[in-house]
């Protein structure tokens, strides 16, 4: 992005007021500032608790710790493995080193949740800034790579998870950006390390994980290996904290691990049962995935990797049972696939625009009508 002269950038030889950028940064900081932290305020606590543990030696504890929620976390239960916390919790040493010596509850002090949840904006620039390389492998046109970055970043579903929940899927999805742009690069055992440290944060994108591996790997054997490495972070926790002090009653809380019953919920009758669209859709998306003659010299094929990341998701999305916000899941692959398609580029821009402003004002209404019937 060049800079033009005092507070302008220039793209594509169009001047675009960096007045956009302030005003976009403000609605974040002031949304941080008025919001009452539900899922950040555990996500805080929970990332600290396991600097406590770590400093007092009791991380075999750190699930029973997370319960007794002497912080005054909003949940009762941490409903996942705490990896997807680590970064998290080097970015909230500051804060942690200040309630550990001076007593005090970091989610009663609005600067130091400001603090903690910056470290999603943080991750959000990351994730654009590597969304852009991974655009830029596709297309050279500035004017295409920076909008479509622009409009990842305020995306409504973004930027509701983001500043708003404050919810940790932000270090899923990008540390998943970083794995396909490494992938691009041919660097696969990069992909593959990271895509196991994004799955095992949460679950959600391994599907999407199994299209791109039978995409760029024909070979059975090796197909199922790479695929079997994925979860190979969470199935080494989950041996070491099977008997953890409610290690399983706090993973048996969590919404996120539901997913396989979700499947099933909306099916149609077939001979001998029920048939789940899911897992219908995901065959067909597999099958199809791997009869695509791939070939990792071809750009033109490699915008399949695209694809497959989002293909699957957005069968999840359609037909199973899922919390609103994790439409963040189909982001920034989806921009990123209008971007790499440059034909219409400026029309589908502005339909994902307005399908996902009208589909975020649903939602909200949705989860708002439904609390109101619920009281």
């Amino acid at each position: 992005m060049k800079t033009g002269k005092s507070k302008d950038f220039m793209l594509n030889g169009e001047k675009t007021y960096l007045l956009e950028y302030i005003f976009y940064g403000l609605c974040i900081i002031t949304m941080m500032m008025i919001y009452r932290y539900a899922d950040c305020k555990s996500m805080t606590v929970w990332s600290v608790n396991l600097l406590d543990c770590i400093v007092d030696g009791n991380l075999y504890n750190y699930y029973e710790v997370c319960h007794l929620n002497v912080y005054g976390a909003t949940h009762s239960y941490n409903g996942f493995n705490f990896l997807s916390l680590i970064p998290w919790a080097i970015w909230n040493i500051p804060i942690w080193l200040i309630q550990r010596i001076a007593g005090i509850k970091i989610i009663e002090h609005t600067s130091m949740m400001i603090w903690s949840q910056l470290f999603l904006v943080f991750l959000m620039i990351v994730m654009a800034y590597y969304s852009k390389k991974i655009i830029s492998c596709f297309v050279s046109d500035k004017w295409i790579q920076n909008w479509s970055v622009f409009s990842i970043i305020t995306c409504p579903f973004i930027f509701f998870g983001v500043a708003v929940v404050g919810q940790s899927d932000i270090i899923v999805i990008t540390v998943a950006v970083i794995a396909i742009y490494y992938l691009l690069q041919d660097k696969q055992w990069l992909f593959l390390l990271l895509m196991a440290y994004s799955i095992s944060a949460k679950p959600f994108l391994v599907f999407a994980y199994i299209a791109v591996i039978l995409l760029i790997e024909k070979n059975v054997l090796k197909a199922v290996l790479k695929i079997l490495s994925s979860v190979s972070f969470m199935l080494v926790f989950n041996m070491i904290y099977e008997n953890a002090p409610l290690y399983k009653e706090s993973i048996g809380a969590s919404t996120a691990w539901g997913i396989v019953s979700a499947m099933i919920t909306n099916s149609i009758d077939a001979i001998g049962g029920k048939a789940s669209f899911v897992i219908i859709g995901f065959v067909f998306i597999y099958f199809m995935a791997y009869c695509i003659n791939y070939n990792k010299e071809d750009i033109e094929k490699k915008r399949y990797i695209i694809y497959m990341m989002i293909a699957p998701m957005l069968v999840y999305m359609a037909f199973a049972n899922h919390e609103f916000y994790r439409k963040i899941y189909l982001l920034p692959f989806l921009i990123i696939a209008i971007a790499v398609n440059t034909k219409f580029w400026t029309v589908n821009l502005i339909l994902e625009k307005v399908l996902a402003v009208v589909g975020m004002s649903l939602d909200l209404f949705g989860n708002y009508t439904l609390h109101l019937h619920s009281v």
